[in-house]
């Protein structure tokens, strides 16, 4: 066998995912997009100036990754689950020659 007894018959574990780093990193400019553009502010959760301080303390050595990646998970499902579902109830409410006039 190519993997010794001690690793193949130890019970499973979990695996670290690379979210401080991607924060940091590849998805920093998406991220700062995304929860600072007014809409997560509006939601009256946390005011921008707040955000703003996480995601500035976090790139510059702070372990904020849980904390923004919450912050993140939650903006992306009020705009999956609840704002697009006013933007559907909002649409029906369209006449049906206005749909044929816009991209979505």
């Amino acid at each position: 066998d190519v993997l010794p007894a001690t690793i193949r018959n130890r019970p499973k574990m979990g695996f670290g995912v690379p979210v401080e780093h991607w924060l940091r990193g590849p998805w920093q400019a998406q991220v700062r997009d995304i929860l600072l553009d007014g809409r997560f502010e509006q939601r009256g959760i946390l005011a921008a100036g707040t955000v703003q301080r996480l995601l500035d303390e976090h790139q510059n050595g702070r372990h904020h990754q849980t904390r923004i990646w919450t912050l993140l998970t939650l903006e992306m499902w009020f705009r999956i689950w609840i704002d697009a579902r006013e933007q559907t109830l909002h649409q029906q409410e369209l006449p049906l020659e206005w749909w044929g006039n816009c991209a979505i």
